[in-house]
């Protein structure tokens, strides 16, 4: 979003979030502080949360700036048009009037193309062009700003430590009441069925929630267990 300069006290705005304040401005909307917490940014309706370094699936990140995660609507988040079609006259003036429009390429060899979560081998053009990209970031911003849209958010890292915790003792106690090999593969099958089930339903919910970490805590206490009661007998 922006990153502060401390030496000469100033704020750069990232391109797309210059756009949405232009737009924004004539509704009397700006980027202040949020009334419940100054250290977290407010733009209109939404409350956007930064990037921390350890942030769902992150480790170690670089977190200097002011990042926040980008939720993609679709491959075609706007109308396109080509330069052929606006010198000959075929733009109708409200694709346009009252609308942020945005210039640039998409062709293949200009290089401006990135790996995005549509990303697909079968695609002719599997990767998005950079100016597609800062389409999807202004919609972002607009669509939280003026209807609340919800945006990603995941838990600090003592909740996160919390949430592998309990699936190492889940493990553990499925691994020491069941003796019989066959079902236990079978109940910790269905353990990581059931950390994948409840992280893929948060995710649904704009949750990032660590999935890998959970299920290895989940398998080593598991086997830990097996190893002891092995051991004794």
């Amino acid at each position: 979003m922006f990153a502060h300069l401390k030496s000469k006290d100033t704020d750069f705005y990232s391109f797309s979030l210059r756009l949405a304040l232009n737009y924004l401005a004539a509704e009397g909307i700006t980027l202040k502080p949020s009334p419940l917490d100054e250290n977290l940014a407010q733009l209109g309706q939404a409350t956007f949360k930064p990037l921390e370094r350890d942030a769902g699936g992150y480790q170690a990140i670089d977190t200097r700036g002011y990042q926040i995660l980008l939720k993609y609507r679709s491959r075609n988040v706007a109308r396109q048009v080509s330069l052929g079609e606006v010198l000959s006259g075929k733009v109708k003036p409200e694709w346009v009037r009252d609308k942020v429009v945005l210039i640039g390429t998409t062709a293949p060899t200009e290089k401006d193309l990135f790996s995005t979560p549509y990303s697909s081998a079968t695609q002719d053009v599997p990767r998005m062009a950079g100016v597609l990209i800062h389409a999807q970031m202004v919609s972002q911003f607009l669509d939280a700003a003026l209807q609340g849209r919800s945006l990603f958010w995941f838990w600090h890292e003592g909740i996160e430590g919390l949430w592998i915790f309990s699936w190492a003792i889940t493990g553990a106690v499925v691994a020491w009441f069941i003796r019989r090999p066959v079902l236990l593969v079978a109940g910790g099958t269905l353990l990581l069925l059931l950390l994948g089930g409840v992280c893929l339903g948060l995710f649904t919910q704009m949750g990032w929630v660590p999935v890998a970490a959970p299920a290895i805590a989940a398998i080593a206490a598991g086997g830990m267990v097996m190893a002891g009661r092995g051991s004794e007998g």
